[in-house]
């Protein structure tokens, strides 16, 4: 148990009178047995404590005894050879300080009434540190149960009833009532003992005059007055104590920061004690601390629309009512922008996902079936007219020519010796079996003529990365390469279904691509394909588009964003549209 700065002074300020008129002291304090004290009292409040006196006081401590210590002229404050008298401060056999007192040089009959006046002093002053220290710790117990009554029960309702008699049995208190601020006026929410009443009961109304009286003065109103801090109470709280005889009325406001929720009345009968200055701090600490529990229980069961409508007030309070300047500027800006919004107009556009691809494609196909033997070009590759793009094994096809190459010389030979027989059914024979020799030669000669595969023209490879897949058969008419021009390009665009309605052929508008995003392509609408294609996300349709002034870097494939011009409409449509078309059709399918 420890004794606070204040009770120390007031206690020493009685012992310096008691001992001697010119009696100055200090009393140190700290941790109980700690050994290590602070000053924290004086008296008269400029003296300052030196060494000497210190040390009288460190040497109380260690001989847990009353001590007398010489005291030479130089360090007395008055100048005067004087003396430290210095005892412990022992509160139930542990040392919590000590106190030393300096005073003029003192006989041996004046030690020992000094020394009787300590011992009796110090057990004064440990008798009230426990006082205090047992009133504080009933405080703490009153304030833990109280919310513990304000936060147990699972209806509002309940905890105020509870609350309203748990105060009136720890207070003494014959009646105890809580109410709540309730559409600028306060209404009675709880009565201690009391499960029920009626808003029209006399004693009621008197009650929220009461506490409406306390909430317009803004201030704790005790009736009789307590002090001049406690003004006395106005008409309802005479009233109240007239007519319903009773002997004290206390009123105490619940606040949370600077707003008002409500207010506590507390009254005591006739034969029960008034109010005193004590009892009202003590009411005033435990409204200061419900207050805000009580608003948090009665937010949590408020209704839905009760909670809406409170939200709106309290920010409409804050925006039209005193201060929050910020908040004022903020909605302005907010108000003015959305005034510009809805009468400014805007260009609106219709925004769609673009690809770039070549104006002309080629594709390159395997001529006939076979085998890959090399690849010389792959996607990316930027190749001039005629470039290798790849070669088809030759193996079979050049047997084929041996094949045909022997068939041709025996048929030769057959045909020279029936001519020379002059067998004219076998020349015949012969001649149509030699020119079916030299057409499979020829066209075997087109055959490995047509194996290395070239660029029709200068361009790009779009497709075709048949690298990895040498040696891999081929059909005749296979695609392996698709090949583009570098110099003519057309903008795909993936327009939503929703907006499609508002492209036309002839509108203008830009193309950014990921690989340039700081530079906007001009773009003119040329074809709208009326077909939808569905993907996995939507349907959309195919615009083409053409590029007014193609920069070099371009290659097929690359994307990007396009917006097309549309017409010129208000910012609010533009900006909103899109959810109220969404809106539209959700109705439409739910609507019966």
């Amino acid at each position: 148990m420890t004794a606070n700065a204040h009770q120390a002074l007031h206690w020493l300020s009685q012992q310096c009178r008691l001992i001697d008129a010119a009696a100055r002291g200090v009393v140190f304090l700290g941790e109980p047995e700690s050994g290590s004290y602070r000053a924290v009292a004086t008296w008269p409040g400029d003296f300052t404590a030196g060494p000497a006196v210190a040390n009288a006081a460190q040497a109380a401590v260690s001989q847990r005894a009353i001590v007398f210590t010489a005291l030479e002229a130089a360090a007395a404050k008055s100048g005067a050879p004087g003396e430290v008298a210095a005892a412990p401060l022992i509160i139930e056999g542990r040392i919590h300080g000590a106190v030393a007192i300096e005073l003029p040089r003192a006989t041996n009959g004046q030690r020992q009434a000094i020394a009787q006046m300590l011992t009796a002093g110090s057990a004064w002053f440990g008798q009230c540190a426990m006082d205090a220290d047992s009133a504080r710790t009933k405080q703490l117990a009153l304030t833990t149960d109280l919310i513990a009554t304000a936060l147990a029960p699972r209806r509002f309702a309940a905890a105020t009833m509870a609350l309203a008699t748990e105060l009136a049995t720890h207070l003494g208190c014959e009646r105890v009532s809580i109410g709540l601020v309730r559409e600028r006026r306060v209404k009675l929410t709880a009565l201690s003992h009391s499960t029920g009443f009626s808003d029209k009961q006399q004693l009621i109304q008197t009650i929220e005059a009461a506490m409406g009286e306390a909430l317009d003065r803004e201030t704790t109103i005790a009736c009789p007055a307590v002090s001049d801090q406690n003004p006395a109470g106005g008409l309802a709280h005479a009233q109240l104590v007239r007519r319903h005889h009773m002997k004290a009325v206390l009123t105490v406001p619940l606040h949370r920061g600077q707003e008002l929720l409500g207010a506590i009345a507390f009254e005591r009968g006739a034969e029960q004690p008034a109010f005193d200055a004590e009892t009202v701090t003590l009411c005033e600490q435990i409204a200061a601390l419900l207050g805000p529990i009580l608003e948090l229980r009665r937010r949590e069961e408020r209704p839905l629309h009760v909670a809406i409508r409170e939200s709106l007030h309290a920010r409409l309070t804050r925006l039209f009512g005193p201060g929050h300047i910020t908040l004022k500027l903020a909605t302005t800006v907010a108000v003015a922008l959305v005034a510009l919004a809805l009468l400014m107009p805007g260009q609106y556009q219709v925004t769609a996902e673009a690809v770039l691809e070549g104006t002309v494609e080629r594709v390159v196909a395997a001529p006939h079936k076979g085998f890959l033997q090399s690849v010389s070009a792959r996607p990316g590759d930027v190749l001039a007219e005629g470039a290798t793009l790849a070669t088809l094994d030759d193996r079979d096809l050049r047997l084929e020519q041996i094949k045909w190459s022997a068939k041709q010389q025996q048929v030769s030979s057959e045909f020279r010796r029936a001519l020379a027989e002059h067998d004219r059914a076998n020349v015949g024979i012969m001649s149509a079996q030699l020119a079916q020799a030299e057409a499979q030669l020829a066209l075997i000669e087109k055959q490995l003529a047509r194996l290395q595969l070239t660029a029709p023209f200068a361009g790009i490879v779009v497709s075709g990365d048949v690298a990895k897949e040498l040696g891999a058969p081929v059909e005749r008419g296979q695609a392996l390469f698709k090949i583009a021009p570098l110099e003519g390009y057309r903008v795909i665009l993936k327009v939503d279904e929703g907006d499609i309605a508002d492209v036309r052929v002839g509108q203008h508008g830009r193309l950014t691509l990921t690989a340039a995003p700081g530079e906007g392509l001009p773009i003119v609408v040329e074809r709208v394909t009326p077909v939808a294609v569905a993907d996995a996300e939507a349907n959309y349709f195919r615009v083409e588009a053409r590029l007014d002034r193609p920069p070099a870097f371009l290659r097929p494939g690359m994307q990007g964003v396009a917006k097309v011009d549309i017409e010129s409409r208000q910012l609010a449509w533009i900006w909103t549209h899109s959810l109220f078309n969404w809106l539209r059709l959700e109705l439409w399918s739910w609507l019966p």
